[in-house]
């Protein structure tokens, strides 16, 4: 159990800490493209439309791979990152941590922007150099709404991580009530196991959370 727990600890904090964009290592870029990235982190919708009329490289990445548009993402600023898409961006680009601009607007809890972002073609089950996906970010931050919305959209509520962590296990674990019924009630595997054994139930029982162990048993759970 303590070996899980480091686990989804270390993965939570690999995410916070990857997708955190940084404009002040982008070294490699110039002037006016590093002042696109600033903006679009900023929200400072005024300078990406007169960026944009330079006719900026709207795909251009600083040294962590990061892009114009998971740099608005990452701050929900969704009408940028809409204006953006419109000028080209490329809504499945990754990162050097394979991080999407999806994912990030996931694990930030922005809904609308998540949204937007699927309905211009963003990949629900894109995976980070973890195996991570929006899913199991929704899940382990308890946002059950972009949780919906992502397996409406085909999202695979059973995908698993490098660990064999599920979606469920994480928002078990996270102890997200709400999110773990909907995992269940959206066809999540409540038996699955990591690659230490451990399922769902057994976290839960751990961590005494007991509306979860209930709901866990009630769908089928077995020790």
């Amino acid at each position: 159990m303590k070996k899980l727990i480091y686990i989804i600890s270390v993965l939570v904090l690999a995410l916070i800490l990857s997708i955190a964009p940084a404009c002040d290592n982008a070294l490699s870029i110039n002037e006016t493209e590093q002042e696109l990235l600033e903006a679009c982190l900023q929200g400072n919708l005024e300078d990406v439309k007169r960026l944009l009329e330079q006719n900026v490289d709207v795909n251009v990445k600083d040294n962590n791979g990061q892009t114009a548009l998971m740099f608005a993402a990452f701050n929900g600023h969704t009408e940028i990152a809409e204006m953006l898409i419109g000028n080209g961006a490329d809504v499945n680009a990754k990162d050097n941590d394979d991080i999407t601009a999806l994912i990030m607007a996931v694990a930030g809890g922005y809904t609308e922007t998540a949204e937007m972002l699927i309905g211009n073609g963003a990949d629900v089950n894109a995976k980070d150099n973890d195996d991570i996906t929006a899913l199991m970010n929704a899940a382990g931050f308890g946002h059950t709404e972009i949780a919906e919305m992502l397996i409406d959209n085909g999202a695979d509520v059973n995908a698993k991580s490098n660990d064999g962590v599920t979606a469920l296990i994480m928002a078990a674990f996270s102890g997200h009530t709400e999110t773990v019924e909907v995992l269940i009630d959206r066809g999540a595997d409540v038996n699955a196991k990591d690659n230490d054994g451990l399922t769902a139930l057994m976290i839960a029982e751990g961590n005494d959370q007991t509306e979860i162990v209930n709901l866990l048993r009630e769908a089928g759970a077995r020790e």
